[in-house]
């Protein structure tokens, strides 16, 4: 008997995402602390959530689900990198 695949939704359930570490490489790398805004948006592989900056920068990070996560992240950087040269004051540069 042929089993159904999951939903993607069953899939982030189970991968258990740590949006306290997020929020902990976030605080590490700005050097200041963050509040957890919530999240903006689901994708078919990730979802997107606000944090805001204690200087009141707000930014956007994204968590793709653990399903080839270096094929769409390159597929990310280089979408990223390609409209950088259109609005580049408005995109930060992404390193992984």
């Amino acid at each position: 008997m042929q089993q159904t695949p999951k939903s993607h939704d069953e899939v982030w359930e189970e991968s258990k995402p740590n949006l306290e570490g997020m929020e902990n490489i976030i605080r590490n790398h700005f050097g200041m602390p963050c509040t957890f805004g919530g999240e903006l948006g689901r994708g078919s592989y990730a979802r997107c959530f606000r944090y805001t900056l204690k200087n009141g920068r707000d930014l956007a990070a994204r968590i793709i689900l653990p399903i080839r996560e270096y094929a769409k992240t390159e597929v990310e950087v280089a979408t990223m990198t390609l409209l950088r040269g259109q609005y580049s004051s408005q995109l930060s540069i992404v390193r992984f």
